[in-house]
């Protein structure tokens, strides 16, 4: 607290202890002569402009001195950001799970972003699992003869196509087959690689 601060608060202080004790001790109340102060200012009224012009010096000067000095206040603390990251693997749950447009289907390169993924993830596993080479992998990839799921080996096998029954079942569900395909070749190659996958 400044020095001008403190002046003000003693002076505020004092005057509200003298008038607690006007109001509350007859004796001090009658010891000073308001009487005469108020016959010689020539009325109650200017008593009372008085001390309205005294507030108002207080007010002014206050104001003032915010002005020259400024608002000192606390701070509050910085909130905490919290800062987000694409989810591993979300880009595949969107795909998957939203439904699948003509402009996912015909405009977009997520559908052929999303399955080099998983043929990544299925020539991995296949190398894990058997301890072959990549070429051999990704020819086995290719050609579908690494795993025994039909749906999954058409969903990455260069010149296969998927069983009539998973494309009706892909649209009785609502779905389109990419998704139907994508999920279980997803789910093969997390069985291929033994970490368990959802079919």
């Amino acid at each position: 607290m400044n020095g001008v601060r403190k002046l003000f608060l003693a002076a505020g202080t004092a005057l509200a202890g003298v008038t607690l004790l006007v109001l509350t001790v007859p004796a001090v109340g009658n010891a000073i002569p308001i009487g005469t102060v108020v016959e010689r200012l020539g009325g109650d009224w200017v008593l009372v402009a008085v001390f309205g012009a005294v507030a108002a010096v207080f007010l002014l000067s206050s104001l003032a001195w915010r002005g020259v000095e400024g608002l000192d206040q606390t701070d509050p603390p910085t909130p905490e950001e919290v800062e987000t990251v694409p989810r591993f693997g979300g880009d595949f749950d969107d795909l998957v799970d939203q439904r699948f447009g003509i402009r996912d289907r015909f405009f977009s390169d997520r559908p052929a972003a999303v399955r080099e993924h998983v043929r990544e993830a299925a020539v991995d596993a296949e190398m894990a699992a058997t301890g072959c080479s990549r070429a051999e992998a990704e020819r086995r990839v290719a050609d579908g003869s690494w795993t025994t799921d039909a749906e999954a080996a058409a969903f990455l096998a260069d010149d296969t196509d998927p069983p009539v029954s998973a494309r009706v079942q892909a649209a009785v569900r609502g779905r389109a087959w990419f998704q139907r395909g994508a999920r279980r070749a997803a789910a093969a190659a997390c069985d291929r690689a033994g970490v368990g996958g959802e079919r």
